[in-house]
């Protein structure tokens, strides 16, 4: 988001109301232990291949897969 690397007051004003707005508007899903499992999970199977995914990748994607399977 960058919001503590606005390079002036105006401009971290304006992204932490961006931020506020957004939060109002989406649901935050927590990462639970089985989330967290998956995915370790899907990280050995993806360092198996040789390749790697951010961490924040990880959680956002086994997040979704999750709620697609459980809803």
């Amino acid at each position: 988001m960058g919001i503590e690397r606005a390079n002036s007051n105006a401009r971290q004003i304006a992204r932490e109301c961006f931020l506020n707005e957004l939060l109002n508007e989406i649901s935050v899903e927590p990462i639970t232990i089985p989330i967290a499992f998956r995915a370790g999970k899907l990280d050995s199977s993806v360092k198996a291949k040789g390749q790697s995914m951010a961490l924040g990748d990880l959680l956002i994607g086994t997040t979704a897969l999750n709620s697609a399977t459980s809803g």
